[in-house]
Parts: C-alpha cells; sequence; structure tokens
C-alpha cells in the first residue's frame, strides 16, 4: 500500500487547503516532516487516518474536535486522500459531523458526515460509493488492515512504539488480541466455560428431579405388610376369604408380593418387582370391589320391594278418605246445579237489555244537546242594535233568533250556517293580512337604523382618509429603522461566536496555570533524580571495572595460568580493593537508571503537552502564543464584552424577527390608502339607498293600517268580529245536524224495547226483575265447582278399584330397616370403589414414575459424561491443571505470534545494536493470577544474561522498541494478506536518542528504504533535520492557522 498525495482544509490547525504530495519524496525515500511543538506535524498522520478510518486515536469520543476551530460558519472541512494497493489507485473524500450556525434565524445545527470513494480509470476519477458507511465497508476491503493494525504497520504514533516494549504481559495481550484478532478464543474458552457451567446446572437439576421422583415412588408404593395382617378395605372384612387367595393367583405363596426397599439407584429388577407388587394389590382391590358390588345390589333390591309395598298402602288410604269427603258435598253441588241453569237463561237476554239502555242514553244525551244549543243561541243575540253598519247587525240578530226557535226548520239553519262561513272567510282573509303589520313596522326600524349606521361608516370612512397619509410615513420610518438593526446581525453574530470561543479558551488557559506549574516541579525533580541516577551508575561502572583485578587475583592458583596473561607464576596479585562492587549493584544502578529516564520522559512529555496546550489557548484567546501577565482582568474585560455584544446582537435578531411585520404593515397602509377614496363614494351610495327603503317601507305600513282598522266595523277589534261570526255559524251548524239525529234515536229505542221483551218470554221470564234475580256474576265460578266434584269422584272411585291396590295386608309396612341395611352396603362399596380407584391412580403413576425414574438416571449418567468432559476441556483452555504453563488458550496463540515478531525484531536489533541484544520470549509460568505466555526479556550479550526490558535505557530502548515495532508490522502485514507496505511514518522518539545510537537509528531508516518504500519520520529534533535533506515543514503563525511547505533533497 502506497499514500500517494494527500489535501487537508478546515481541519486541525490548518484552515485554508494544505496539499501534500508524497511522490514527490519517492526518490529520496526518506523524509522529515519537521516543525515547532503544536504546529500541526501529528495532525497529518491524524488527516490519513481519519480519511481511511473516519477518526484519529488523538479525538476518538469527541468527532467534532477533528475541525478546525479557526473555521468560520461558511469554511469547509474536507480530508483527501489519494492511495494504491492491488495495482489500483483510489481516492477518498471525507468530512466529519460537527456543529455549524443556522442559515436562517439563531442557534446551530448538526453538519453531518459525508464521505466519497473513487477509482482510478483511465478516463478519470469513478466514484465507487459516497455513503459514509458504504465508503467504510469498501475501504475495510480494499485496505485489509484495522485501524489499529494499521497504527502499528503503517503510522507508528507518537509514544506508541514503545508501549508494546515495556508492557506487562496482561497490556501486551490486549494490544496482540487487537491486531491478531485472536477474541475469538477467548470466546471460545468462555463458551466452553459456560456450556460447563449449564451442563453442571443441568445435571444438578436432573439429580433433584431424579431425586424427587423417587420421593414420589416411595409415596405411591403399596404398604407392606404380612399375609396375615388385616386392615380396613380388606378382603377380611368383606366376609369373603376367598377373595385374598382369588388376588394372589393360584397356587401363588403371599410373601411372592413382598417388595425389597428402594435402593439409592434402583435397577431394572427392582423396577420389575415393583410393577408387579402393585398390579397384584390393583388385582385385590377389584376382587373386593366386585363383593361389595353385589351386595350393594341385593340391599338395594329388598329396599325397593318394601318401600313399593309402603306407598300402596298410603295410596289406598289416600283414596277412601278422598272419597268420603267428596260424598259429604254431593247436597252443596246439587244445588249449584239448579243456580247455574237460571244464570245460563238470564245470559241469552242480557245483550238485548243493555242494547235498550244504550239507545235511551243516547237520545236523553242528543235532548240535553239541543236544548243548550236554543239557549246559546238565546245568549248570543247581541242586546244593543243601534251601532253603525245597522244592516249588518240586524242580519245577524234575525239569524241568531232562527237558531234559537225550536221551530226553525233544518234547511233554514243550514242556510244561516253557509252564510256565516262566508261572512267568516271574509274577515279571516284580512287577519291574515293583518298579522304583516308587525313585519312591516319593524322592517321601517331595520331600514332607519341601516340608514343611521350608513351615515356614520361614511363619516368614520371620510375622517380614516384624512389621517392615512401621516401613518403611512410613521410606519416607513419606523421599517426603515429596523431594517437598518437587522442588517448589523451577520457581522455581530460573527463577533460573539468569536468572542464566547475566546472566553472559553480564556477559561481553559487559567484553569491550566497550576497544572503547568506543578507540571514544571515534577520535571526539574525528574531531571535531578535522572542526573543523580547516571551519575551514580557511572559511579558503580567505574568501581565494577578497577574491581575486576583484584576478583580475577583472588581466583590465582600458584602454578595455574593467569586468565590474562597466561603467566603460571603471579609475583604481584592485584589486591580486592574495599569499594569493589558485583554484578547485582551494576544491574541494580541500570535499572535506577532506567526508571529515572521513564519518570523523565514521562514527565517532560507532560510538561510539553501542557505546555503546546498552553500556546494553543493563548493563541486563541488573544491571537498570540503570548501569555499576558492578569489574566483574570482579562477574563473579566472579555466577559464584558461578550456580554454586550450579545446584547446589542439579541436587538438585531429581534428587529430581523420584526422586520416582515413592518413590511406587512406598510403594504397594508399602501391598500388601504388606495379603498379609502372607493370606500367613500360606496358610503355616499349606501346612505341614498338606505332612506329611500325606509320610506317605501313606512307607507306600506301606513296603507295595511287604513285596511284593517275598516275590515271590523262594528266590533271592537278584528278577532272580536271572527269570534262573533264563528260563534254563529257554529251553532246554526250543530242544530241542523242534531234536528236529524233525534229522529233516528227515537226509532232506535222503539226497536230495542220491542228486541228485549220478545228475548224475556223466549226465556222464560215473565217480567224484567225476574230476569235480574236469576243474573250470576259468580256464574262460571259455580260452573267449575260442580265440574271439579264432578272430576274428583270418578278418580278416585277408579283409584280405589285398581288391580295394584287390591288384596294388599291390613298391618302397616315400615322399610326404615331396609333403607339402613341399603345405606351400609353402599358405604362398603364406596369404600371398596375408592381404595380400587385410588391404588389403580397409583399403579399407573408408579408405572409413569418408573419410567420417568429409569429415564431420568439414562440421562444423568449421559449427562455427567458430557459434565466431565467439558470441565476437562474447560480446565484445559483457561491454564489448570494438566495445563504444565498455565496458558490460556488464547494467550498460546498470540505467544506462537508473539515467537514470530520477536524472531523478525531481532534481524534488526542485532544490526542496530552491533550484536549486543537480542529480544527473548518468556513463556515461564506466571506468579500468582498473572498471564503466562507472553513475557518479553532482552538479552544482553556483554554479560550473557537475559534481563527484564525495564533496564533497557533511552537509547536502548528506543532501539530495541522501533526494531520491535518493525518486526510487529511485519507479521501483521503478513497475517493480513502479505500486504505491500509502500510507505512508513514514524511519529517522534529521537529526542532521547546520543549522537551514536542516532547514527545507528538512521542507518536502520535507511535500510527501511529498500525495495521502494518512502518512509517519513516526525521530529522536531535539530540534528534529524540536518541527517534528512528532504522535508515537509509545518509552520504556525502566532495567531492564526498553520501552513505545510515541502521541499525536496
Amino acid at each position: 500500500m502506497r499514500i500517494h498525495r494527500l489535501s487537508i482544509a478546515g481541519f486541525g490547525p490548518f484552515l485554508d487547503t494544505q496539499e501534500v504530495d508524497f511522490d514527490a519524496f519517492a526518490a529520496e525515500g526518506l523524509f522529515l516532516i519537521a516543525g515547532k511543538t503544536g504546529a500541526g506535524k501529528s495532525s497529518i498522520l491524524d488527516a490519513i487516518c481519519f480519511a481511511l478510518y473516519d477518526g484519529a486515536p488523538r479525538y476518538d469520543g469527541t468527532p467534532g474536535r477533528l475541525r478546525s476551530d479557526h473555521c468560520g460558519p461558511g469554511d469547509p472541512t474536507l480530508v483527501e486522500l489519494e492511495f494504491s494497493t492491488g495495482g489500483e489507485r483510489y481516492r477518498v473524500r471525507r468530512s466529519p459531523g460537527y456543529e455549524r450556525p443556522k442559515s436562517r434565524g439563531a442557534g446551530t445545527t448538526m453538519q453531518k458526515p459525508t464521505a466519497e470513494l473513487a477509482i482510478l480509470r483511465p478516463d478519470g476519477w469513478e466514484v465507487l460509493f459516497a455513503q459514509p458507511r458504504e465508503v467504510g465497508k469498501e475501504l475495510a476491503e480494499i485496505v485489509k488492515l484495522r485501524r489499529e493494525q494499521f497504527l502499528q504497520v503503517i503510522l507508528l504514533a507518537q509514544n506508541r512504539f514503545g508501549e508494546f516494549l515495556r508492557a506487562q504481559s496482561s497490556e501486551r495481550l490486549e494490544l496482540l488480541r487487537t491486531l491478531f484478532g485472536t477474541a475469538r478464543f477467548e470466546h471460545y474458552e468462555r463458551d466452553i466455560f459456560e456450556r460447563m457451567r449449564e451442563a453442571e446446572g443441568e445435571l444438578s437439576s436432573r439429580k433433584s428431579a431424579a431425586e424427587a421422583l423417587a420421593v414420589r415412588v416411595g409415596e405411591v408404593l403399596p404398604a407392606q405388610s404380612s399375609a396375615d395382617d388385616s386392615g380396613e378395605g380388606s378382603a377380611d372384612n368383606l366376609g369373603d376369604a376367598s377373595v385374598q387367595g382369588s388376588a394372589l393367583g393360584p397356587g401363588q405363596p403371599a410373601d411372592s408380593f413382598t417388595l425389597p426397599p428402594m435402593p439409592a439407584v434402583p435397577d431394572a429388577d427392582w423396577f420389575a418387582r415393583a410393577r408387579e407388587v402393585s398390579a397384584a394389590e390393583v388385582a385385590r382391590t377389584e376382587s373386593a370391589l366386585g363383593v361389595a358390588d353385589a351386595r350393594q345390589q341385593e340391599a338395594r333390591e329388598a329396599l325397593r320391594e318394601r318401600e313399593a309395598l309402603a306407598d300402596r298402602q298410603r295410596r289406598l288410604t289416600a283414596a277412601r278418605a278422598e272419597f268420603a269427603a267428596l260424598g259429604e258435598r254431593s247436597a252443596e253441588i246439587d244445588g249449584d246445579r239448579v243456580t247455574l241453569e237460571a244464570a245460563d237463561r238470564a245470559a241469552q237476554v242480557e245483550p238485548l237489555v243493555q242494547r235498550l239502555e244504550a239507545a235511551r242514553d243516547a237520545r236523553a244525551a242528543i235532548e240535553d244537546t239541543h236544548t243548550a244549543l236554543i239557549r246559546a243561541a238565546e245568549a248570543a243575540k247581541p242586546v244593543d242594535t243601534t251601532a253603525e253598519d245597522t244592516d249588518t247587525a240586524q242580519t245577524e240578530s234575525a239569524d241568531l233568533s232562527l237558531v234559537a226557535d225550536p221551530a226553525t226548520p233544518e234547511d233554514a239553519l243550514t242556510a244561516i250556517a253557509e252564510r256565516r262561513t262566508r261572512h267568516l272567510g271574509r274577515l279571516e282573509a284580512e287577519a291574515k293580512a293583518g298579522r304583516e303589520l308587525p313585519t312591516l313596522n319593524a322592517r321601517v326600524a331595520t331600514r332607519t337604523k341601516e340608514e343611521e349606521a350608513a351615515a356614520s361608516a361614511l363619516i368614520r370612512a371620510q375622517e380614516r382618509g384624512a389621517a392615512l397619509p401621516a401613518d403611512l410615513a410613521r410606519a416607513r420610518e419606523t421599517r426603515n429603522e429596523t431594517a437598518a438593526r437587522a442588517a448589523r446581525l451577520d457581522s455581530l453574530l460573527g463577533e460573539t461566536q468569536s468572542l464566547s470561543a475566546r472566553a472559553e479558551a480564556l477559561s481553559a488557559l487559567i484553569a491550566l496555570g497550576p497544572r503547568l506549574s506543578s507540571a514544571r516541579e515534577v520535571a526539574a525533580q525528574a531531571e535531578t533524580s535522572q542526573q543523580a541516577a547516571a551519575a551514580h551508575q557511572r559511579a558503580v561502572l567505574r568501581r565494577r571495572l578497577a574491581g575486576f583485578a583484584g576478583e580475577l587475583a583472588a581466583e590465582l592458583e600458584s602454578g595455574e595460568p593467569c586468565a590474562v596473561c597466561g603467566s603460571t607464576t603471579h609475583p604481584h596479585p592485584a589486591e580486592v580493593s574495599a569499594d569493589a562492587v558485583g554484578e547485582e549493584d551494576v544491574t541494580a544502578a541500570e535499572a535506577r537508571v532506567a526508571e529515572a529516564a521513564r519518570a523523565l520522559a514521562a514527565a517532560t512529555s507532560t510538561l510539553g503537552e501542557l505546555a503546546q496546550n498552553r500556546s494553543a489557548l493563548s493563541a486563541r484567546a488573544f491571537g498570540s502564543a503570548d501569555v499576558p501577565e492578569d489574566l483574570e482582568a482579562a477574563r473579566h474585560a472579555l466577559v464584558a464584552d461578550l456580554a454586550e455584544a450579545t446584547r446589542i446582537r439579541s436587538e438585531a435578531e429581534q428587529a430581523a424577527r420584526d422586520l416582515p411585520a413592518r413590511e406587512t404593515e406598510i403594504e397594508a397602509l399602501e391598500a388601504e390608502q388606495n379603498r379609502a377614496d372607493a370606500v367613500i363614494a360606496e358610503g355616499r351610495d349606501a346612505l341614498a339607498a338606505a332612506a329611500s327603503a325606509r320610506v317605501s317601507a313606512h307607507q306600506a305600513a301606513e296603507d295595511l293600517s287604513r285596511r284593517l282598522a275598516l275590515a271590523h266595523v262594528g266590533y271592537p277589534d278584528l278577532p272580536a268580529a271572527i269570534e262573533a261570526v264563528t260563534r254563529a255559524r257554529d251553532l246554526a251548524r250543530d242544530r241542523a245536524r242534531i234536528m236529524g239525529d233525534r229522529v233516528r234515536l227515537q226509532a232506535a229505542v222503539e226497536t230495542a224495547r220491542e228486541e228485549r221483551d220478545l228475548a224475556l218470554a223466549a226465556n222464560g221470564f215473565a217480567r224484567e226483575e225476574d230476569w235480574a234475580a236469576a243474573r250470576r256474576a259468580d256464574r262460571e265460578q259455580i260452573r267449575a265447582r260442580v265440574s271439579a266434584h264432578d272430576t274428583a269422584l270418578a278418580a278416585v272411585s277408579g283409584r280405589i278399584e285398581s288391580p295394584d291396590l287390591v288384596d294388599l295386608p291390613a298391618e302397616p309396612v315400615d322399610p326404615g330397616e331396609a333403607r339402613e341395611a341399603e345405606h351400609r352396603a353402599g358405604l362398603d362399596r364406596d369404600t371398596a370403589a375408592s381404595a380400587h380407584h385410588d391404588q389403580r391412580s397409583r399403579h399407573r403413576d408408579l408405572d409413569t414414575l418408573l419410567t420417568s425414574l429409569a429415564d431420568a438416571q439414562a440421562d444423568i449418567a449421559e449427562e455427567l459424561t458430557t459434565f466431565e468432559r467439558l470441565r476437562a476441556l474447560a480446565t484445559v483452555l483457561r491454564g489448570g491443571e494438566n495445563n504444565a504453563r498455565r496458558m490460556r488458550l488464547e494467550s498460546f496463540v498470540l505467544a506462537a505470534e508473539l515467537e514470530e515478531i520477536v524472531r523478525a525484531a531481532n534481524l534488526r536489533l542485532a544490526e542496530m545494536s552491533g550484536g549486543r541484544f537480542h529480544l527473548e520470549h518468556d513463556d515461564t509460568v506466571q506468579h500468582g493470577r498473572g498471564q503466562s505466555g507472553l513475557g518479553l526479556n532482552i538479552f544482553d550479550g556483554f554479560t550473557g544474561v537475559a534481563r527484564a526490558t525495564q533496564s533497557l535505557s533511552g537509547g536502548e530502548s528506543f532501539l530495541a522498541s522501533l526494531a520491535l515495532a518493525l518486526g510487529l508490522a511485519e507479521v501483521v502485514t503478513q497475517r493480513a494478506g502479505d500486504i505491500t507496505l509502500d510507505t512508513l511514518f514514524i511519529d517522534e522518539g529521537f529526542g532521547s536518542l546520543d549522537a551514536e545510537t542516532l547514527d545507528t537509528a538512521m542507518a536502520t531508516l535507511d535500510g527501511l528504504r529498500a525495495g521502494g518504500r518512502t518512509v517519513g519520520v516526525i521530529s522536531h529534533v535539530p540534528a534529524m533535520q540536518e541527517r534528512i535533506p528532504a522535508r515537509l515543514t509545518v509552520h504556525a503563525s502566532g495567531a492564526g492557522p498553520s501552513r505545510i511547505e515541502y521541499a525536496e533533497g
């Protein structure tokens, strides 16, 4: 994989588009990325990682921080990377999600992340995917490296490649697991352990179930007793000694059905024996039930016979008593028969009598009505006939006199009614017209109000037309002022955002002060400790070298050659110095130096990061890396500026919101002014129309009033006239009708009297009084009594003569003793049936339980085998017993990978250290709960002893870490499918090297260029800049964004 080109805009410290052409360094093969601390050197690598993996390690969890703080609302954030792999060239463009100001209104909105992947074709770039999810998925297939692998083999990031050398086994396990994707082995180990736990739980559950089944088997087994024992419900209790023998079977001894106690794990023979004993008990209870059934049937039959005889005796006695009672009532019933015959004859005459009475009542009622009508007509005649319109009054008086005269014929009365009906029609027509008068009066009032309203509206329209020009001028002035305030909104928004960002940076800068002071003190103390440890180490080494001669002299023996000069004579052997030190003292001094170096590196790194943060915060807060002395005063001033800018911006925002309303108000006033003259003209027309309508309505009301006054002359008013004429018409019409009804009703009375007299004679009644005496209101009740008596007498006579009541014994029969015997037999039968039912149920339950228990024992055996197999496998996989090295499965797999990494690393480390050092894989068993199989030691060829990697000095540690990182990169590359790594980046780490070690490191970097590889080194060490002429330089301005310049060697 080769990286060709990188384009950055609005990313990290970069605002404007920065182009990096890595192909320009292909000829040199080695180039330097230089710049001051905090300028943005590592941001170049962050951009590469972001383009490929949508994130960078330094910004995990805060993707919004990828966007440059220098970006304005309209500035883009974009990273574009071109790379080639597998013979194809690709281009990926990516922009992170971030909050931006809304295009309209206040507040912010989320800018969604974007991504695009394209491939270079002969005719140009072809876009493959344009959605972030699809781009990420396709890049994973193309690059074939996960992000952690990419950072380990292509981007050797700052402080990362030394972590692997110094890590504990558990930490090294996490890194190797991420790189080689071996978490599946841990999942497999955990799965096996969980399956073992599940099998253990299942085994325990099945054992508990089997124990519960055994308890239930014991509950349903038949009770064991000797052959001559007796108990409730036994065959002896039922009185048949043969039953017990029949239950056992012919020739079968009783003790053959005894069952031994159930063992802890019953076998098939015990199961068969239990079933035989239970079946024998079922047969015994079945025989006992048969005997009880027969005895109950005999007792029941005897009871039925006794109860039937007693019932026949009771029925005969009751029939005789009923017959005697009926005989005593015979005389009374005969009298009822005579009364009933006379009442039936009277009933034949009753309808005709009722018809005569109804005719008489109707005739009397019509006579009363006729008299009342004559009196009403007499009363209706007017007392005074001298009023105006004398002809009308005299005509009405004459008509009423004829109606009041009993001798007036029917045809005259009919003529009077017709004459009054015509007069009434004329009066009702005038009354209908009179009902319109209130409507006409209301219309006059309405038209008057409409005229007044039209006059008022005209006045208001004229006044509003005169006031409109002044209102329009004021509205335009207000609109202009609002527009002027709103026009400043964009500039005020940028100003408040800038002040907010500066205030935030200043607060962070103030909070950073105590941490920076503490870091300086820690760094100074660490430097003092490191210098003291180095001086101590040099002193120990001098004492060690000085003591070598004494140690060799102490080992000399007379006549033996000297290990140094070979002489067998030793005239002046050196003496052992009093302050001589041993190898363990040297090792302890080296360990002290290494520890002090690590502490110094950590303190220096922390101090550098804090200083870099301080410069960045100062640039954001003040536009310069220089920090003012009084930060609190600066903060107060900045807060006051921000509050004032926020107030002015709020006023501008309100003005922007109010501006559409001001424009609408002006448009409305202009439209109203255009309509003013038309409204005034329409008002004048409306006033004239309203006045005309009022005059017309008033004239119509006056005309109708005069006509109504003429219609009721001679009466107080029109309703009184209608009432008088209606009364006269009704009296004449009713008298004419009644004249005919009187004649018809008199004829009906005569006819009804003749029919009644004939019916009385035909039914044997001489007078109407005799008929009235024979009538009975309770005639049907008398008939029912007579019929019921006759029916009952016939029925009781038939029962007495029934064959089943003949020849009965004279003494009463009592069935109580037979009933008691039947009850006892039923109880015995129920007891036997219950015992048999219970035993059959227990036998079925026992058979089911025995089958279940046998199956459960087989399942337990099978589950136990599974559990033991899983337990042994889980123990081995988790590094327990039978695992001599206490290595878990995943550690075993990673240990093999670590051996390959160490083998590859030692090829470079031997060259870099002149053959002195090489790494060793340590798979010895760790003490306590430590992880085995992933240890690392360093073998020192000078001493011939392997020691901990933490004992290496700073320069030695860098060389070992670099070799190990390169070896790790090679192995990861091989595992990822033998990817060709044509581009490599190394970030920092050279500052702790002396000149000689730096030469060695440079030689190693030169070796990495073999095969056309391009290596980029990030460093701010001056010596590196002198040795690598081809370089990129990142320049950071005092208060603004960074820029990139590059020069070819």
